[in-house]
């Protein structure tokens, strides 16, 4: 592993591949179970997916078992930093995946969301990371996790909705419309701090997510919202409007939050057309 980046820079995917093959007959067990996770180069676990022998399928499972074995509290301090633990975690689930215990797993994965959503956490990692981190947890956790996460977020500004859609840009759309029942309280909080915030920073990909949602249902979050988080909504759609944005944009965004009759009346008031 040593001259890893070297060697495929230089032979390519395929003839590495069959390097690896080769290589794989002279490692047995008692080495592979030597083998820390720390030691792994990035991009090292894809890599061996391409290789057919059975050594590598061992060395794979044996990543999978240490990667099992950290504890809850260790987990927080790997997946904030995005350090040498969790960026092969993303890349063994991106390949050929592993399932983590949620007791350990789940409550650093919620708290690295809301982090990010508040700011007070800042990973440097590539685009997506944190949606393939989801994938470590099994489906069956995934709702509870969409309604704590609508119940806890606070806080989000435009830039940190900016680097979270950039992050998980799959878990915002879910958390943001699915896991019914969803409660007025979390309803609030979805308008408050989400769609607010993608107004006041022009942020058309967290926008299009209201969009598709359509009036019908962002209206029934509308009425179970608080008066002052309705007129923060009321202030934010304004400003939005205000802005340099594409007038047919502007107008979409109008009709999905406010309803076609309402804007046709704040469009009369504002364009004058």
């Amino acid at each position: 592993m040593t001259y890893f980046e070297y060697l495929q820079g230089l032979l390519g995917n395929n003839d590495f591949a069959c390097v690896l093959n080769q290589k794989g007959t002279g490692i047995d067990r008692e080495k592979i179970a030597k083998i820390d996770l720390k030691t792994i180069p990035l991009g090292f676990l894809t890599a061996t997916t391409h290789a057919k022998d059975e050594s590598w399928e061992e060395f794979n499972e044996h990543v999978c078992t240490k990667l099992k074995l950290i504890d809850s509290a260790t987990w927080s301090t790997h997946i904030e930093a995005m350090d040498h633990t969790a960026r092969p975690l993303v890349e063994k689930l991106s390949t050929s995946g592993c399932s983590l215990d949620s007791s350990k797993f789940r409550g650093p994965l919620q708290n690295l969301i809301l982090g990010v959503l508040s700011e007070e956490i800042t990973p440097t990692t590539d685009q997506g990371a944190i949606d393939i981190l989801m994938t470590a947890l099994d489906e069956s956790c995934h709702a509870d996790i969409w309604r704590t996460i609508r119940e806890k977020i606070t806080d989000v500004t435009p830039e940190s909705l900016a680097a979270a859609f950039h992050l998980f840009p799959t878990l915002l759309s879910d958390f943001v419309q699915r896991g019914r029942p969803i409660t007025a309280g979390e309803k609030d909080k979805i308008i408050r701090y989400i769609l607010c915030s993608a107004l006041e920073g022009r942020n058309r990909e967290v926008l299009e997510i209201f969009v598709q949602m359509e009036y019908s249902l962002i209206s029934r979050f509308k009425r179970s919202s608080n008066d002052s988080t309705n007129t923060l909504l009321d202030g934010a759609m304004k400003s939005f409007s205000d802005s340099d944005e594409d007038r047919n944009w502007i107008r979409t965004v109008s009709e999905a939050i406010m309803g076609k009759k309402r804007t046709k009346t704040m469009w009369d008031v504002w364009f004058g057309a």
